[in-house]
């Protein structure tokens, strides 16, 4: 799998170029797919919790309390019947009972006494009050944001955090923008300002026309690494071999040997 921000060979002679700029970014479209994806997840996972601790957990209570009952009625009467007769209120009441256990195929399962906790702290606190307005924000806050990263054709970089012109740009950080995505502007004061191509579109212009100020022969205008000649040591001669030195001629006698 060849890495994003690695170049091909020939990449190196685009270093050279000038940046289009301005360079403006913007909210990177998987961000909006996922967050969308997280806050209809989060929202129907609340509205579950909530119709299972207000409906069908009280419900479940009480027909495994009516069936207990109905149960509980059936047994007294059964054992009254065996040393008197019934009465026809007594008889009624056995059959009303008994009607109620028919109800159910199998005796009702009552709740577990964790069920309304998880309903109410898991799903409707955890996925309605925090997940799903966390990720309706990221929807608001994500493009708001997205809008304040400019490179300016004066090489000056607007951020969040303010406007950095050229010479308040002491350093740019590429130590972790192979692995995550993330370069790091450090300023003239030392401030470190983190640029992500994760979350924002056309980073990776805006990262790569700085890296082009800094080190361009090591990064393209896309911030793409440029490949650098690997320096190999001379390996020492292997075990029975002579080295060059070595197996040259001695100089017949008389002979100087050059200089």
């Amino acid at each position: 799998m060849t890495d994003p921000h690695s170049s091909t060979p020939d990449a190196a002679g685009d270093a050279n170029e000038s940046p289009r700029l301005p360079i403006a970014a913007a909210v990177q479209p998987r961000q909006i797919f996922w967050n969308v994806i997280y806050t209809v997840l989060c929202g129907g996972l609340a509205l579950w919790g909530a119709w299972d601790y207000f409906v069908t957990i009280p419900e479940r209570e009480a027909d495994h309390a009516r069936f207990v009952e109905a149960k509980e009625t059936m047994e007294d009467l059964a054992a009254a019947a065996e040393t008197r007769t019934l009465t026809s209120e007594e008889t009624e009441a056995f059959l009303a009972a008994e009607a109620i256990t028919q109800e159910f195929a199998e005796p009702p399962v009552p709740p577990a006494a964790y069920d309304r906790a998880v309903q109410l702290w898991l799903y409707m606190v955890g996925c309605g009050v925090l997940g799903t307005p966390f990720f309706v924000w990221n929807l608001i806050v994500l493009p708001r944001t997205a809008a304040k990263w400019r490179l300016d054709e004066d090489g000056s970089l607007s951020t969040p955090e303010g406007r950095l012109a050229p010479d308040e740009i002491a350093e740019l950080d590429m130590n972790r923008w192979m692995a995550k995505s993330i370069a790091t502007v450090v300023t003239a004061d030392g401030r470190r300002i983190a640029l992500d191509d994760y979350k924002f579109r056309n980073m990776d212009r805006i990262i790569g026309a700085l890296a082009q100020r800094f080190e361009p022969d090591k990064w393209t205008l896309e911030a793409k690494a440029i490949p650098q000649p690997e320096v190999v040591a001379d390996a020492p001669p292997k075990e029975g071999e002579e080295s060059a030195e070595q197996s040259a001629p001695e100089p017949d006698a008389g002979e100087s040997r050059p200089t």
